[in-house]
């Protein structure tokens, strides 16, 4: 609440008689206030959340404040422009020009399942992309949803297995898409049509196409939650490794982070960060008989090199 007031007041109109800016140059004069009223906030409330914490948990404060104006303003309308404008060149009501292209759709009638074909006609890698789906019924009906693609497990498995290819989706590659088509008002009211949409792009550079920023900002918060994940477990690792005490210090690891991932189950929204805790405990207890000190500081290095790409990849600016 403190956030908004603030903001609101640094979008006073200028007094009476002084020069009407042109909207380029609202742009620029109030972005640089609406990110200081947004750190400021975060600061103040990282101080207060000290009080319940050991520690400020540094990935999260960087991503918070990085984060601020898309998440917590994203539906801000106070001015003509979006924030997605401002991470990058404002794009004034110029259409959006996609690299990659939905090049077909294969959908079987009589069947719940189709198949959308992704071809990347840009030169830049993809990263990710968020499909927006409409369906259509026998009895007419119609039905809407999304399907949000993240490549970036992908790469990171790729990255972990020192693979020459890096697991994006390259320029001139297609990507197949399988899409389970959701029931209707009963099994036997079938889908006989399906259309598809891309309406984001993510690249490697960082830049990203977008129509859709609810979808760009879902996108943001998958690879949040994973950074977050990532971060807690090297940490929970690493003490482990350092602890003599403990003779199967990665039984204590495990032990740890099953308690992080009952946490995380009792919360909202968090999905993201659950896959990525149990996969990291199923990693730990595949090598559980043969893993030793070294391997698990290794292994939660490996881990941190993890957070820093991801983290970087949830800085978004738009493409020129």
């Amino acid at each position: 609440m403190r956030l908004r007031l603030i903001v609101l007041l640094l979008l006073v109109p200028y007094a009476k008689g002084q020069r009407v800016m042109t909207h380029e140059e609202q742009i620029v004069r109030t972005y640089p206030r609406l990110s200081y009223a947004a750190q400021v906030n975060d600061v103040q409330m990282l101080w207060l959340e000290k009080g319940h914490r050991q520690q400020i948990d540094p990935i999260q404060s960087k991503l918070r404040i990085d984060q601020q104006l898309r998440f917590d303003l994203s539906g801000f309308k106070a001015e003509p422009f979006t924030l997605l404008h401002l991470a990058g060149t404002p794009q004034l009501n110029r259409p959006v020009q996609f690299g990659p292209v939905v090049e077909n759709v294969r959908f079987e009638k009589g069947s719940n399942i189709a198949v959308a074909s992704i071809a990347n006609v840009s030169g830049k890698d993809v990263t990710g992309f968020n499909l927006s789906i409409e369906v259509t019924y026998q009895d007419g009906r119609q039905s809407s949803y999304e399907r949000l693609v993240d490549l970036l497990p992908r790469m990171l498995s790729y990255q972990n297995q020192e693979l020459s290819d890096n697991g994006t989706l390259h320029p001139g590659d297609l990507w197949e898409e399988r899409l389970d088509l959701p029931s209707h008002r009963g099994a036997n009211n079938l889908a006989i049509a399906v259309s598809v949409k891309l309406d984001v792009v993510a690249y490697s550079d960082h830049t990203v196409d977008v129509e859709n920023e609810p979808a760009l900002l879902r996108l943001a918060g998958v690879r949040h939650n994973q950074a977050l994940a990532d971060q807690k477990a090297a940490e929970i690792i690493n003490a482990a490794a350092a602890d003599s005490v403990t003779p199967d210090p990665t039984g204590m690891a495990i032990t740890q982070l099953r308690a992080v991932l009952e946490q995380a189950r009792r919360k909202k929204g968090e999905r993201e960060l659950e896959v990525e805790l149990m996969a990291i405990i199923a990693d730990l207890e595949s090598r559980k008989s043969d893993a030793s000190r070294s391997d698990l500081q290794s292994y939660a290095t490996r881990k941190n090199a993890d957070v820093e790409i991801l983290s970087s990849h949830v800085l978004f600016r738009r493409s020129k």
